[in-house]
């Protein structure tokens, strides 16, 4: 039986890798102003789902061990 912080894990990492891809999105775009770079829909989704992420991973090293995180954590650096 899979453990439901697992899934949560999993999930964090997804949502960070496409949190990046936003963000980098984001970057790539010419503005008009500075404040345009920053207040954009891409700029702002990308924010919203990293602290998503955060958040998330707080609520899985509640239950989970300190050196299995990271494992399955890493699953956003490969999709970003």
């Amino acid at each position: 039986m899979i453990n439901g912080y697992y899934v949560i894990a999993f999930l964090s990492g997804i949502i960070a890798g496409f949190s990046q891809i936003l963000l980098k999105k984001g970057a790539m775009r010419e503005y008009s102003s500075f404040i345009r770079e920053y207040m954009n829909g891409y700029v702002i989704t990308g924010y919203l789902m990293m602290f998503l992420s955060v958040f998330l991973i707080m609520i899985v090293y509640r239950g989970m061990d300190f050196m299995n995180v990271p494992v399955i954590e890493a699953v956003g650096y490969v999709l970003a």
